[in-house]
């Protein structure tokens, strides 16, 4: 996953430790915001997708 890596490598151990708890929570809760933003997107591209669908059906019914 993305946050290992993040501050392990710049600082030493006990004071990465203490300062990255928080640190941690904070990006995973972004992470968790994009992927629900991510997924809401999809949602609205499906819903879209399923609206040109049924009024292609209509066209083709019509024509």
């Amino acid at each position: 996953s993305e946050l290992q890596g993040h501050h392990d490598c710049a600082q030493p151990r006990g004071r990465a430790d203490a300062v990255s708890l928080g640190q941690i929570l904070e990006w995973r809760l972004q992470d968790a915001e994009r992927m629900n933003g991510d997924v809401e997107r999809r949602r609205m591209d499906e819903g879209v997708e399923r609206q040109r669908e049924t009024q292609r059906e209509r066209t083709r019914r019509n024509g």
